[in-house]
């Protein structure tokens, strides 16, 4: 057996030569991993009007279904990679691989919306211990000189999962029973389980030190409490007494959480890190790049079903604009910053996709679909420089000692944005929708009521009615959402603004690893 080492964190076992050897292998199958990943929400996206129907869903309901998985996979994050670190990366791959396989079959046969909340949510488990092990063992099993290739091709499979998936699950909503969509990650969960069982050895480094208990319960419940607020923001209003007890508790909590780590022997996350500002600065990039491509990815699944006609397979293929420029500047961006360092990378993709956010607030009502291809080339390449700069600059910002640490909260950056970006965006588009019904006056006052809900209501209600009332529904329903997209549209112009004027004064363009 090979000689331990010590480090801050404890006895660690270096990397046996077997997985030295089989690092590209090893790469294949977390690339599967993180594939299976990303089809998830892009699937779930194209599928929810389906879902709608099928369940009778509220508004509220279809957006639980969404978030349920974000909440609990980020609230989770960063206990996950504590336990990588803690027990080993092969063993917490692994065990997260089965937890998430299952719990999709379960989802699958859901029979009611409660049912199908509580799959995702329990699905949030496995692909949080999965998330953070991934680009841990590619910190452990990979170079400084291969490093940040081997990131570019985790993130551009990443990349891919997004393009693909919206083709994939509207086929199968359109073709197959919805349930399907759930189960198409079983093949590739079980190669993957047999490829890591395999190829990865059990003596990766480990941190024999005590599990912050304390501290991942403050986390947890800080971390899920502040993002059910959130959510329940529309329905509470930001001055009422709900939001305002729970946001505070949310932010009691997290303040405990910082409190005691920045005292605890073996902390979680040493919150020293957030003090460098090269760090603090490319995660919130990542951050606020990711609440805009997951927040309107949301809003466009929906518009284009529904406002522009498009069927889910239709639609799904409409959007693969966007993942696939996302996954083409994923790839370049290490050739980039070679040539041109990580400010300007992180700052110009920051910039493109703003460029991108401000075309949609000019679409309005308007079918014609050239626009929206433009927005989406434009957001997903900025998306994919700001994602994989990003990244290598969290990772290179950090001693070697702390990679593991920089991994987890990376990922719960990439997760902290989507929720935000569903939550906070999905909220927007919800307020400004239903605002968009405060003139009609001509429709009976229970027709409105559900009409102005959601959009799938209003199609939902005029189903049951003739014309000219159906058509006054429907009309005044794509209206309403597609003023609402704009201004939604325009929310999103102004985080990545502001992104990018904090990139542009916190980084230095330079990739330079941490000391």
């Amino acid at each position: 057996m090979a000689n331990s080492t010590d480090t801050p964190y404890g006895a660690t076992m270096p990397p046996s030569t077997n997985t030295s050897v089989h690092r590209w292998w090893i790469l294949v199958a977390l690339c599967l991993i993180i594939f299976i990943l990303a089809l998830d929400n892009t699937i779930l996206n194209v599928s929810l009007p389906t879902l709608a129907s099928v369940f009778n869903t509220s508004a509220s309901e279809l957006q639980w279904i969404a978030k349920a998985y974000i909440l609990v996979y980020s609230g989770l994050l960063l206990t996950g990679g504590t336990l990588s670190d803690r027990f080993g990366v092969r063993r917490i791959l692994l065990i997260g691989l089965v937890i998430y396989g299952v719990t999709r079959v379960f989802t699958a046969f859901a029979g009611s919306t409660h049912e199908l909340i509580l799959g995702r949510a329990a699905m949030g488990i496995g692909s949080a211990l999965l998330m953070p092990a991934t680009l841990a063992l590619i910190k452990h099993i990979f170079a400084d000189a291969e490093r940040a290739l081997a990131i570019a091709i985790w993130t551009a499979t990443f990349g891919l999962g997004v393009a693909v998936g919206p083709v994939i699950g509207g086929w199968v909503v359109e073709n197959m029973w919805w349930g399907a969509a759930f189960l198409l990650h079983i093949p590739i969960i079980v190669i993957t389980l047999v490829a890591i069982a395999w190829l990865v050895s059990a003596h990766l480094p480990t941190r024999k030190v005590p599990l912050d208990m304390l501290g991942a319960a403050l986390s947890m419940a800080g971390v899920s409490i502040l993002l059910y607020a959130i959510t329940a923001m529309p329905t509470w209003g930001v001055l009422n007494a709900p939001f305002i007890l729970t946001s505070g508790s949310a932010l009691v909590l997290l303040g405990l959480f910082i409190w005691r780590e920045l005292r605890v022997a073996h902390p979680m996350v040493d919150i020293h890190l957030f003090c460098n500002p090269h760090f603090s600065a490319a995660l919130q990039a990542i951050v606020l790049i990711y609440f805009v491509y997951v927040g309107l990815s949301f809003v466009l699944a929906q518009y284009l079903q529904y406002v522009s006609g498009y069927g889910p397979f239709e639609a799904g293929l409409r959007t693969v604009p966007l993942a696939a420029s996302l996954l083409i500047f994923t790839l370049l961006a290490p050739t980039v910053v070679a040539h041109w360092g990580i400010r300007v990378v992180i700052v110009d993709g920051l910039l493109l996709a703003f460029a991108g956010s401000l075309i949609l607030t000019m679409i309005g009502s308007d079918r014609t679909y050239t626009p929206i291809l433009i927005a989406l080339l434009l957001l997903g390449s900025g998306a994919g420089l700001t994602f994989t700069a990003g990244t290598v600059a969290v990772i290179n910002a950090v001693p070697e000692d702390k990679a593991g640490q920089a991994a987890a909260i990376n990922e719960t950056g990439f997760n902290l944005g989507s929720v935000l970006g569903i939550g906070i965006l999905g909220a927007t588009l919800t307020g400004a929708y239903t605002q968009g019904w405060a003139d009609v006056t001509v429709l009976p006052d229970t027709l409105k009521h559900s009409a102005m809900e959601s959009i799938s209501a209003a199609f939902r209600a005029a189903e049951g009615i003739g014309n000219p009332t159906r058509d006054m529904v429907l009309t005044q329903a794509c209206q309403a959402f597609a003023d609402a997209m704009d201004f939604t549209a325009l929310i999103s112009a102004g985080v990545l603004l502001l992104s990018a004027l904090l990139a542009l004064w916190f980084l230095p363009n330079c990739a330079t690893s941490a000391q």
